[in-house]
């Protein structure tokens, strides 16, 4: 295939490029001007790094013409920022024309769990967004925007609702690696109650995810792209201390506020794709320890 992918150098990206890299397709990484991050990129073969600023006003290069897939995945701004998330929307719907002036066929865009908010409902494509945050709430305004405008442009579109991912290229600052680098270290670490429900997946089973969606998923659907493997947070943390033989290190406190507890049903992007996650949780960590 042809592919474009924006923010090629995140977290989710570098995974994903990673993927079609190793598949032998044809990769235009999107990445933002001077990042360090486009460092991890450098070499992959079948892929060219192609600098674009996608907050700011932009023209994609005519190379990118006739892609097969443009996955959309670039993102930017502070969770509770209204303004910075703005300008994701207005870039979405940027692209969304620039692609279809290009000629690509398909275009795959990554949501969140943000979008559903605070529920403590099984977690369903068809479950009414109620964002409590403005990275949440832009994400909804991207789908609907989004959607309606590929309809209009007769591009195919597929909205790939992103839970919590794990794994290689984390940033060090999120829970999970901060976690871990602490066990491995052998020093405290405090929590929440870790009561609430959780879903990790690792962010290679979600590339490979996001790849099944190009293959087999239908235009126009939203799909949950998460392990299934639902459970209370405190059984992954306990995992954790088991595989680094770490214990008595982790406190745990009250009950977060907002109450954010995950329950995604996943099974609207088995019954399409056939896609089911390969990746151990226990696995998963593995690796991350090794690269930490």
């Amino acid at each position: 295939m042809r592919v474009i992918v924006t923010g090629a150098a995140g977290f989710l990206g570098y995974n994903l490029t990673k993927a079609l890299s190793d598949r032998g397709d044809r990769v235009f990484a999107l990445v933002y001007p001077g990042s360090m991050h486009n460092e991890l990129l450098k070499g992959m073969p079948n892929v060219e790094m192609i600098e674009v600023d996608l907050m700011g006003d932009f023209l994609l290069p005519d190379k990118v013409k006739d892609a097969d897939v443009a996955f959309h995945l670039a993102w930017a701004g502070k969770r509770n920022d209204f303004e910075s998330q703005k300008k994701n929307v207005d870039a979405a719907i940027k692209l969304i024309k620039e692609l279809k002036r290009l000629n690509c066929k398909r275009i795959i865009t990554t949501g969140s769990q943000a979008e559903y908010g605070a529920t403590r409902e099984i977690e369903t494509e068809d479950l009414t967004p109620n964002p409590f945050c403005a990275y949440g709430a832009a994400k909804v305004a991207t789908l609907y925007l989004s959607r309606k405008l590929a309809s209009d442009l007769d591009l195919d579109w597929i909205w790939a609702r992103i839970f919590s991912l794990y794994g290689v290229q984390e940033p060090e600052n999120r829970m999970l690696p901060a976690l871990l680098k602490a066990l491995k270290e052998d020093k405290e670490f405090a929590l929440s109650s870790c009561n609430q429900n959780w879903d990790y997946l690792d962010a290679r089973d979600a590339a490979n995810a996001l790849i099944a969606l190009v293959e087999r998923g239908k235009s126009g659907e939203i799909y949950n792209v998460a392990a299934g493997d639902y459970r209370p947070l405190k059984e992954y943390v306990k995992i954790m201390e088991d595989i680094t033989g770490t214990h008595g290190k982790v406190s745990y406190g009250e009950d977060p506020n907002p109450y954010v507890s995950l329950s995604p049903d996943i099974s609207k992007l088995k019954a399409d794709t056939d896609w089911k996650p390969c990746i151990t949780f226990e696995q998963g960590v593995r690796d991350s320890l090794s690269n930490l």
